[in-house]
């Protein structure tokens, strides 16, 4: 099979990504190597990295000249800049304690990448005053042309002297659009140690060696690269066995257990634990296509399949399979078999037949296929059998892979995952405000000055002509005046309040088994008085603001990294909607407790996810189904199962489509002069535009599973609606919510 080298690699990778939305990418993305000697140091600052979004880890390295005989403190000042000389984007401290006697010192400096960096600064700062040799003033000559971007980091030798950067290795032009990669290849030793600095890449390539010794050897960094898996990144493994040999222990690995009945002889046992596989075309439909245009031509949107439903064959992966699915769908909530049939149009003969074809296709694919991938949390694991991935593995990979709500084409870009541009405002943004927080209170100005006329015209004339005071008209007058406008400004500032109001829809994952929780959440602000000393998140956090308008483009931001990250100037400003799109992945041991029935007693859970549950649906390892609402914290209970879940899942997808984001009725967003400017809403303008957050990784998920039409449960698995997720950090210290939605689904 054809070996995928240089720019085949990426034709075929990125072609089919021309179909699937944009990521606005920057040409400047590989960074650069600085080295200043001074001050008694010598310090290496690396800005090499494929991302042009997510946190970028900048890498230091500070060698003193001499042994120093005292600690020494440094205080790092990092400030990106769109243009030379413009606003800094942010400005990012850390400190970094360099010990007595030390030879070199490390450290990694986590800045968010909020656009295109033209030109850097870094300060370094000891006991107050500037280390002036070790300045660093770099003009990149950066700029965004626009063009969809995908990051890859390749897992690669043995040293930072081995490090390569491909930058826009290959831009393909499509009609008006084009996409680019970005590549970088890094040892294992310089794997990142926390999952933030993996935020910004789409996919990381390795070998199932390369996997196994960081798991083995590497943890800290193994750990690191798990959660952002768990978080919704892409891990594609090669050298996975020529007969899959050590797919189980790669299962072991990223699952933390040994799958039950590990044995590959049946490939329905890979499909019940999670693993997919792409249509492998027979030789007859290969030939098939080498004659219509060339197995590599233009022609990318699997014509194979367009020709196996002319022959009327039942591919797994055509209409056919998609009837079979939904029968086992309508099973699983509780139809008979007749029903089922009957719902979907076809006869139990027709669709035992069916069941048999695609058992033995399964098993077809099983000896023939050379990739297959799995759901991990909220990412993918991709695993292939040769010592590299050929064309037509990523042939099959990107026009056949839906493994989860997000299909892969769309999950290998940044921006489609989190439904937000580092360069561009939010086209949804006003869908999710506060309800009735932050408008102007029209009601009550118009019975205010309704009384402000009456009271300050002919009341006050014959009041004062009553008592003979006509010439008080001239201070009761402005009194007056100057008591309603106070009033209007004091009812203003009461209605909002001086707190902070949030509103919040996130999705949050919990593998019990594993003890592991990842969590993405979009949440909305509105304070009235902005918070002292701004958010504080922790470290397992992304934070991404995203953008209504122009004007945020231009708020010069602080983050300072202690323990945590203090997000202290520009990211939440007083009386003034904002925005933020967050992703956590961390150790957990939130959940449920499950007691399975036994001994004619019913099954009984203890909710210990720190949050009042108001509605959750159970399926237990039987495939049985069990409902429940309303279950405070802390609070333990038995279920009573149900016959179906249909109705169950009728209620719950109303329940949630009460809760869409609408933008407010007093808002026109057609109108360009509404607000324009001002500390309230105004008019979106810019040049760039990012997906809508609707179709993003969050939204495509809870509606995947809020469905009326959504999939079975898995066995072993629950999705519970609650009042608040113990996984979505505010970043400030109380936050009165209000039309939030939390989902979490888990397994145990």
């Amino acid at each position: 099979m054809t070996r995928l080298v240089g720019a085949q690699f990426y034709s075929s990778l990125l072609c089919a990504c021309l179909l699937v939305g944009v990521h606005t990418g920057n040409v400047w993305g590989a960074g650069q190597l600085d080295t200043r000697v001074g001050h008694g140091l010598r310090m290496e600052f690396d800005t090499r990295w494929p991302a042009v979004a997510g946190y970028r880890p900048l890498h230091l390295e500070f060698t003193p000249v001499k042994p120093s005989a005292a600690d020494r403190t440094l205080r790092l000042e990092f400030a990106p800049r769109a243009w030379y000389g413009g606003t800094p984007q942010i400005s990012v401290t850390q400190f970094v304690e360099i010990p007595a006697g030390t030879e070199v010192v490390k450290a990694k400096l986590s800045v968010p990448q909020l656009g295109v960096w033209n030109s850097y600064d870094l300060w370094v700062y000891e006991d107050g005053s500037e280390l002036k040799k070790l300045r660093l003033q770099v003009g990149t000559g950066g700029y965004d042309d626009g063009t969809p971007t995908t990051a890859i980091l390749k897992v690669q030798g043995s040293s930072r002297a081995d490090i390569t950067m491909n930058d826009n290795t290959t831009t393909i032009q499509t009609g008006n659009a084009s996409i680019r990669c970005n590549e970088m290849s890094l040892p294992l030793s310089e794997l990142p140690e926390s999952w933030q600095q993996y935020s910004g890449i789409d996919i990381v390539m390795l070998t199932y060696p390369q996997l196994s010794l960081l798991a083995d050897s590497h943890t800290a960094r193994f750990n690191a690269l798990r959660a952002w898996v768990q978080a919704g990144g892409n891990l594609w493994v090669v050298q996975c066995g020529a007969k899959w040999e050590n797919l189980p222990h790669l299962e072991k690995y990223i699952h933390g257990t040994s799958p039950e009945g590990a044995s590959l002889e049946n490939n329905v046992a890979l499909e019940k634990r999670g693993w997919l596989m792409p249509y492998v075309p027979t030789q007859k439909e290969m030939e098939l296509q080498q004659n219509r245009n060339g197995y590599y031509g233009e022609s990318y949107p699997n014509p194979m399949i367009e020709e196996m439903k002319v022959e009327g064959k039942s591919d797994i992966d055509n209409q056919v399979n998609q009837n079979l699915k939904e029968v086992e769908r309508l099973l699983q909530n509780g139809w008979s078999l007749a029903e089922a049939c009957g719902q979907v149009g076809i006869t139990t003969d027709t669709y035992n037949r069916w069941k048999k074809e695609r058992e033995s296709e399964l098993e077809r694919r099983l000896k023939s296929g050379a990739v297959m991938w799995r759901p991990l949390g909220l990412g993918v694991v991709v695993a292939a059998k040769g010592q590299e991935f050929s064309t037509f593995d990523f042939w099959q990979i990107i026009n056949n892979a839906s493994p989860s709500n997000l299909t892969l084409p769309a999950r290998i870009l940044w921006s489609n995952r989190l439904g937000i541009s580092p360069q561009g405002h939010c086209q949804d943004f006003w869908e999710f405000l506060i309800p009735g927080v932050g408008m102007a209170p029209v009601g009550v100005f118009q019975i205010l000055i309704t009384v402000f006329v009456l009271g300050i015209g002919p009341l006050n004339y014959w009041f004062l002509k009553r008592y003979h005071r006509l010439h008080l008209l001239v201070v009761t007058t402005p009194v007056c005046a100057a008591a309603i406008t106070f009033s209007l400004f004091g009812y203003g500032l009461a209605s909002d309040g001086f707190g902070v109001r949030g509103r919040v829809r996130s999705f949050t994952f919990i593998d019990q088994q594993a003890g592991w929780a990842s969590c993405n959440a979009r949440m909305s602000f509105y304070a009235g008085l902005a918070p002292y000393g701004g958010m504080q998140f922790p470290p397992d956090v992304t934070v991404y603001p995203v953008q209504g308008g122009y004007e945020e483009q231009k708020r010069g931001r602080t983050l300072h990294w202690e323990e945590d990250q203090y997000l202290e100037n520009g990211w939440l400003s007083s009386r003034t909607p904002t925005q933020f799109v967050t992703a956590r992945s961390r150790k957990s041991d939130i959940g449920l407790t499950i007691t399975s029935p036994a001994n004619g007693k019913p099954l009984t859970i203890e909710n210990r996810l720190g949050t009042p549950i108001q509605q959750l649906l159970l399926c237990d390892k039987d495939g049985s189904y069990y409902w429940l609402e309303n279950l405070a914290a802390g609070a333990q209970t038995s279920l009573e199962k149900i016959d179906s879940p249909k109705d169950v899942r009728l209620k719950m997808a109303q329940a949630f489509q009460k809760t869409e984001p609408v933008a407010p009725a007093e808002l026109d967003p057609n109108n360009a002069n509404y607000g324009f400017g001002g500390r309230r809403y105004y008019y979106n303008y810019g040049r760039y535009d990012s997906p809508l957050h609707s179709s993003a990784l969050l939204e495509k998920t809870l509606h995947h599973w809020m469905s009326p039409t959504a999939p079975p449960l898995p066995r072993g698995s629950y999705v519970a609606v609650v009042e608040q997720s113990p996984e979505v950090a505010h970043g400030v210290s109380s936050v009165a919510e209000e039309a939030s939605y939390h989902l979490i689904m888990g397994t145990w």
